[in-house]
């Protein structure tokens, strides 16, 4: 049966029903009215026409309407066929894919559990082995923390020794310095009391010496201004006497004893002038003795002075270089505290870092393992994924047959919709023949008892492919 066919068979007898009740109705509604001489006037045949043209409209309506209905009815039809078999055909499908797949699950459990048994062997292996190495670590961390630890103490044995020496080397030098330091100044104050004294006694001989010999000097100079005032008198009375009396002999004697006795006094007053001049001239150098001394003294004064400022430098001097080697000792040790401070961190790291091998070296390990785990799966499910993309090419291939399918009842519906829109307008155009045949003695069955004939999408496709 073609569409056309399809079309004509339920489209003729809604045509005929409508078209007699239009003439029932028009039958009916319109008497006819006649003139005397049997012929319709002209008001008549207006009217007889107006109602012809509604009578044409009200059965195009109806006839549209009630085509519409059967287009809706079949669709709505198809769509429901359509979904019965989609359903059919998803059970269908889901069924066949739930056995394989169970096939495949049941499959891939036993070579899961038999995976699983030989992992668990070699986790096992693997676990003891670790055991074993970290065992092995272990130990020789113990070993190496006791050889570090015995290290650290030889370190500060060695440092005590050393320090200790250099504070022996420190108390003799410092013992050396202050027993010459002492010496010096006991020689040197010794030195300085002697000559001291002997500037004293030198003063006190001088100081007394020349005493004696001013009085002396003074006591001299009287006595010969005492005999210079004597001989000048004698001298004046002698003058004056020789000017009264006569020269006589005995007076000549006299004057020739008392020439005699005033050369004697020059001679005596001339040797005293030299005694005195001598005394002088010792007591000028006794001046410059004393004077020398003097300076001498106040030079060791100075001296004393520059020793004792000498002394208190150097004793500045050895206690700022006190000082330093104690600031210089402190800085030793603190440099072998953060030398045994790096060396015990440096130890630290060495074991941390031995650590962290030995836990990358378990790392690897298991990566390893986990990839000689993946390579097997991965070997395994080669084979299932084989048989997997076969049953996926073969329900890619049902599933585009499904679609030409589908395509080629859409066509074949857009077809007859095109179809039905011609015999629609064939229908209802301008120059429609007006249908009065009877209805026919079929009716149409109704919609209860009409089958349908549903063909299964997997028996389409079964004979397709």
């Amino acid at each position: 049966m073609t569409s056309s066919d399809l079309i004509w068979t339920f489209s003729c007898p809604t045509v005929d029903l409508t078209a007699g009740r239009v003439l029932e109705l028009s039958s009916g509604n319109m008497p006819r009215k006649t003139t005397k001489g049997g012929e319709m006037s002209e008001e008549e045949r207006l009217l007889q026409l107006q109602h012809r043209a509604q009578a044409e409209e009200e059965v195009a309506r109806r006839k549209q309407e009630t085509l519409t209905l059967y287009l809706q009815d079949k669709l709505q039809k198809e769509q429901r066929n359509t979904a019965v078999n989609l359903l059919k055909l998803n059970d269908s499908w889901r069924k066949i894919l739930r056995q394989a797949r169970d096939a495949e699950l049941r499959k891939d459990l036993m070579v899961l559990q038999q995976t699983f048994e030989r992992q668990l062997d070699e986790l096992n292996f693997i676990i003891q082995r670790l055991v074993c190495d970290l065992q092995e670590a272990e130990l020789q961390m113990v070993q190496v923390q006791q050889s570090h630890l015995q290290h650290v103490d030889f370190l500060w044995t060695q440092q005590d020794k050393r320090l200790k020496s250099v504070q022996q080397q420190w108390d003799s030098v410092l013992q050396d310095i202050s027993s010459m330091s002492r010496s010096e100044k006991d020689r040197m104050l010794s030195g300085f009391e002697q000559q001291r004294t002997e500037l004293n006694d030198e003063q006190l001989f001088a100081e007394g010496h020349g005493e004696d010999t001013l009085d002396d000097v003074e006591n001299l100079y009287g006595e010969t201004l005492a005999l210079l005032q004597g001989v000048q008198e004698d001298m004046s009375v002698m003058k004056t006497d020789v000017k009264l009396r006569d020269r006589t002999p005995e007076n000549l004697r006299a004057l020739q004893l008392r020439r005699n006795r005033a050369k004697t006094l020059d001679e005596q007053i001339s040797r005293n002038k030299q005694q005195m001049t001598t005394e002088l001239r010792k007591i000028t150098r006794l001046k410059d003795r004393a004077t020398w001394l003097r300076q001498q003294l106040s030079s060791r004064k100075a001296e004393k002075v520059l020793i004792y400022q000498d002394q208190s430098a150097t004793a500045d001097r050895t206690n700022q270089k006190c000082h330093q080697l104690r600031e210089q000792l402190a800085q030793d040790r603190r440099a072998a505290r953060k030398k045994l401070t790096e060396l015990s961190d440096r130890s630290g790291a060495v074991a941390k870092k031995l650590q962290a091998v030995i836990s990358k070296g378990e790392r690897v390990l298991h990566v390893a393992e986990m990839c000689r785990k993946l390579q097997n799966k991965q070997e395994v499910l080669t084979g299932q994924f084989e048989e997997l993309q076969q049953h996926l090419n073969l329900a890619l291939l049902r599933r585009e047959h499904l679609r030409n399918h589908q395509t080629a009842l859409s066509q074949e519906n857009q077809q007859l919709e095109l179809l039905l829109q011609q015999h629609s307008d064939v229908l209802h155009g301008p120059h429609a023949p007006l249908l009065v045949s009877p209805a026919p003695s079929t009716s149409v069955p109704a919609a209860a008892d009409r089958c349908h004939n549903i063909i299964e999408a997997a028996h389409a496709v079964k004979h397709c492919l």
